[in-house]
């Protein structure tokens, strides 16, 4: 599932990052692999990377310094 974080399609990451969600996952592994979503070229999957971060509640640093800026 995280290898589908990098995949080509934008559809695919936006997927990958909501089912992720889902499974409540908020490990290191999972974080570190969501945050370059936050700077997606696309607009959707940066929202729902900053959605997913939200609702996995990991409010570490490296997560809130992502999501400033």
């Amino acid at each position: 599932l995280l290898q589908l974080l990098k995949d080509g399609e934008s559809f695919v990451r936006s997927g990958a990052a909501e089912v992720l969600s889902k499974l409540g996952n908020d490990s290191d592994a999972v974080v570190t692999q969501l945050l370059p979503l936050l700077k997606d070229g696309e607009s959707f999957v940066r929202s729902g990377a900053a959605e997913v971060l939200g609702e996995l509640g990991n409010a570490s640093d490296a997560v809130v310094t992502q999501l400033l800026q």
